[in-house]
C-alpha cells in the first residue's frame, strides 16, 4: 500500500513469506522514508548559506544560517524556502517537516562598500575623489594620469573620466 513520504522496499512484507498459517499472523509492510534535498542558492553574492544537512528525511526539519559578507548590508533581507518567507530564531532558519525538495532563496543583500580608488598624476596620487582637478594650475607640461578602482564585493564595471577646459 502507498504511504506518503515513504517508499515500499524489498522485502515488501515482514515476514516476507507465509507458509502453513494456522493462526492469526501480523504482517507489516516494509518502508523506507523518502529523502529530500535542501538546496542553497547556486551563486550567492555578498552572503553564504550554510545548511546543516543537504539531505533531509521525510518529516524531519532542516536548519540553516545566512552569513552576510563584510562590506554588505542586509537591512531588507528576505529568506524564502520554496517561495515562502521564513524568519530566523536566534539567527537560525528552520524549515519544519520537510515533505519535498527545498530551494532556498535570499534577496535584499546589497554591496555597501565604496570601491577603493586612486587618481595618480605621474608620482602624485590622490586617494579621494576631488570635485575639480585643474591640471593646468599644477603642471605646465603633459602628465600621465592613471585612474584605478577596485571593489572586492560586486566589482567595478567601468572607470571613466571627463576632460573639460571649463570648471564644471
Amino acid at each position: 500500500p502507498a504511504k506518503t513520504g515513504y517508499t515500499q522496499v524489498e522485502p515488501r512484507w515482514d515476514p516476507a513469506t507465509l507458509t502453513n498459517v494456522t493462526s492469526d499472523v501480523t504482517v507489516s509492510a516494509v518502508y523506507t522514508p523518502d529523502v529530500y534535498k535542501v538546496l542553497p542558492p547556486a551563486d550567492p553574492v555578498g552572503y553564504t548559506v550554510i545548511v546543516s544537512g543537504q539531505e533531509v528525511t521525510f518529516g524531519q526539519s532542516a536548519t540553516f544560517t545566512v552569513e552576510i559578507a563584510e562590506g554588505y548590508s542586509a537591512k531588507e533581507l528576505s529568506v524564502k524556502a520554496n517561495g515562502v518567507e521564513i524568519e530566523p530564531a536566534e539567527g537560525i532558519y528552520t524549515i519544519p517537516a520537510v515533505t519535498e525538495n527545498v530551494q532556498i532563496t535570499v534577496s535584499g543583500v546589497v554591496d555597501m562598500t565604496a570601491p577603493k580608488t586612486q587618481i595618480a598624476v605621474d608620482a602624485n596620487a590622490w586617494k579621494e575623489f576631488l570635485h575639480t582637478i585643474t591640471f593646468g594650475l599644477f603642471f605646465n607640461k603633459t602628465q600621465n594620469v592613471t585612474i584605478t578602482a577596485e571593489d572586492a564585493g560586486s566589482g567595478v564595471k567601468d572607470v571613466a573620466y571627463f576632460v573639460s577646459d571649463k570648471a564644471l
